[in-house]
């Protein structure tokens, strides 16, 4: 095996699309893993090696592993509203495959991108990784990101170290939430809620792959790592700077909370109840997440993983088009 080899899945979504650039000119050889042809292009455009195949084909994924020392899980099922069983079977099943798969081939060390929405929901301020809320996030992203992150620390031994990396909000180039903010504000939908006036941890992308390749040079197996720009911002100030460098107004319009949650609840029954196709406007997930302080402390990374952020986020803004 070799240490400089990475395993990476989601290779062709936002994340990846970021990681793959960044580990080779950190000088590691990357092998993303791709189920369809587009994916595969996308990678090898970035310079990565296109492994065909799916997080349960355990032939495409020992293969290729027992070549690497270093297994970078960025795969996931993220949204608002869905079928609760692609979540489970892509966020948690998934995961354990792949788990199952990288032990059964050597790997060192198995790195799992989670995510801080875990612990979101009620107000959560610069806490750390030993905090837990009074109740999970009820989700299904969160939930079943939670149940992952539950199963690679669960799979932790001397023989493969894992670790969870959990970044709050993930930004850079190339988001493709910022098309669904377009589109929110085109029919007139967007509104700060509370008037943006809570606080936010955010973690550029470029810092998570920073992270990454901390935590391959680390031997902390079994633990959980918040990920952070090192900043918090308030919630109107970031976001208003960050759609700033896309050429977006966002207005001043605001709602309270309290309003913007029974709107959602409503909004959501009313499309079960009239089984309406695609997503939902505005669910409950959407208000909790966005509408809701949500700060964390990473010194435990910067400390035991010797983590440093390349970035701060005025930086990254500028490297958008601007900042604020």
């Amino acid at each position: 095996m070799n240490s400089d080899r990475i395993f990476l899945t989601g290779g062709s979504g936002f994340v990846g699309r970021h990681f793959i650039p960044f580990f080779r000119e950190h000088g590691y050889k990357v092998f993303a893993l791709v189920r369809s042809n587009a994916a595969a292009a996308v990678v090898r455009e970035l310079g990565a090696f296109a492994i065909p195949g799916s997080l349960y084909n355990h032939t495409a994924l020992k293969n290729t592993m027992q070549l690497c020392e270093n297994v970078v899980h960025a795969a996931a099922f993220f949204r608002f509203w869905g079928d609760p069983k692609t979540f489970y079977t892509t966020n948690v099943e998934g995961t354990k495959a792949l788990l199952d798969a990288a032990k059964e081939s050597g790997i060192r060390t198995f790195i799992y991108i989670g995510a801080a929405s875990v612990i979101s929901g009620k107000s959560v301020e610069n806490v750390d990784e030993t905090y837990m809320p009074p109740r999970l996030p009820r989700d299904l992203y969160s939930e079943t990101k939670y149940q992952a992150e539950l199963a690679v620390i669960a799979a932790n031994s001397p023989d493969m170290q894992t670790i969870v990396l959990r970044p709050p909000f993930i930004w850079g180039s190339d988001n493709p939430h910022v098309d669904m903010l377009r589109d929110i504000l085109e029919k007139g939908h967007f509104r700060w809620i509370s008037g943006g006036r809570h606080a936010l941890s955010t973690c550029h992308v470029d810092n998570l792959a920073a992270a990454v390749l901390a935590a391959t040079n680390s031997n902390s197996g079994g633990e959980v790592y918040h990920i952070t720009d090192g900043e918090r911002w308030p919630f109107k100030d970031f976001f208003t700077a960050y759609a700033h460098t896309q050429g977006i107004d966002l207005g001043e319009k605001t709602i309270p909370r309290w309003m913007a949650l029974a709107a959602a609840h409503l909004i959501t029954f009313l499309w079960k109840q009239f089984k309406q196709k695609g997503e939902p406007p505005l669910v409950p997930a959407m208000v909790r997440l966005l509408g809701t302080n949500l700060t964390v402390n990473d010194t435990k990374a910067r400390t035991e993983l010797n983590y440093k952020n390349v970035l701060t986020v005025t930086q990254g803004l500028e490297t958008l088009g601007g900042a604020q």
